[in-house]
C-alpha cells in the first residue's frame, strides 16, 4: 500500500513552540529543552529531524491538554537567551 502524508513536521513545530515578537526556535534547541534530546549532531539526519518534529508535536498536544504550554514556553525562550540559542556541549 501507498501511503502519503501531507504535512512539514519541522516548519509546523517552528510555528507551534514560537513567541511572537521573538526569533524561531530551531529543532535542534526545541528538542533539547522539550524533549531532553540531542539531535543533529554530526551528519544531517531527515528521518530523525521528521521523528523529532512528530514528537515535538506530541509534546506540544501534551503541554496544551495540561494547561502548561505558556509555562514551557517561556521556559524554551529563558534557555535560550541565557544560552545564545546554542545547545550546550555534554559534560
Amino acid at each position: 500500500p501507498h501511503i502519503t502524508l501531507f504535512c512539514r513536521p519541522f516548519f509546523l513545530q517552528v510555528d507551534l513552540f514560537y513567541m511572537p515578537g521573538d526569533r524561531r526556535v530551531s529543532l535542534r534547541f526545541l528538542a533539547w529543552v522539550i524533549l531532553g534530546r540531542r539531535i543533529q549532531e554530526g551528519v544531517h539526519d531527515s528521518v530523525e529531524d521528521a521523528a523529532t518534529a512528530l514528537a515535538l508535536h506530541g509534546r506540544y498536544e501534551a503541554l496544551v491538554a495540561s494547561g502548561s504550554f505558556d509555562a514551557a514556553l517561556r521556559r524554551v525562550y529563558a534557555e535560550g537567551h541565557r544560552l545564545g540559542w546554542a545547545v550546550p556541549e555534554e559534560e
